[in-house]
């Protein structure tokens, strides 16, 4: 796991905390500071929609990845096991 130990702080107005929240509510964000060192760093996050996914048991762990992922393989990899 990375070590993080140095502090990085800026200042932001009402109206841009709210929109930062609502941005973060719309990818289902729960930490800010996950979020903003993400956005910093990548200058995006992404929100999959796996609906298609959803008779893998390995993606309805995790519906919301930071990451873009080529999960197909592995959910057809699982459902051929599980036939």
């Amino acid at each position: 796991m990375v070590k993080r130990d140095q502090d990085v702080h800026f200042l932001a107005s009402k109206e841009e905390v709210e929109r930062i929240h609502q941005k973060m509510d719309e990818l289902g964000i729960r930490s800010m500071g996950a979020y903003l060192r993400k956005m910093a760093l990548d200058g995006y996050c992404i929100n999959l929609d796996l609906q298609v996914y959803t008779a893998c048991p390995i993606c309805e762990t995790s519906k919301k990845l930071f990451l873009l992922l080529d999960l197909d393989p592995i959910c057809r990899s699982v459902q051929k096991i599980q036939k």
